[in-house]
């Protein structure tokens, strides 16, 4: 049987909702947070990342700092 493989290109900057046509939502106050039905079961997460926000929440939630969070996670921005 035939594979089609597809080439995604990611933007400099993860974030832009234009730039990944997956996206099913994105979530009106918060530019950096998508879902996609395909990935992480349609869990938020951020954009450009298979990093869900319930992690990173959780995360916080327990105590960790934010720059503890950004450290653990490298491909994070404050600016996410």
């Amino acid at each position: 049987s035939d594979t089609a493989s597809r080439e995604v290109s990611k933007p400099a900057l993860p974030g832009a909702a234009e730039d990944y046509p997956e996206q099913t939502k994105v979530y009106e106050d918060y530019d950096h947070i998508v879902s996609a039905e395909g990935t992480l079961g349609g869990k938020p997460r951020i954009s450009g990342t298979r990093i869900s926000v319930e992690v990173i929440a959780s995360t916080f939630m327990t105590g960790s700092s934010i720059e503890n969070i950004l450290e653990y996670y490298p491909d994070l921005t404050t600016e996410m």
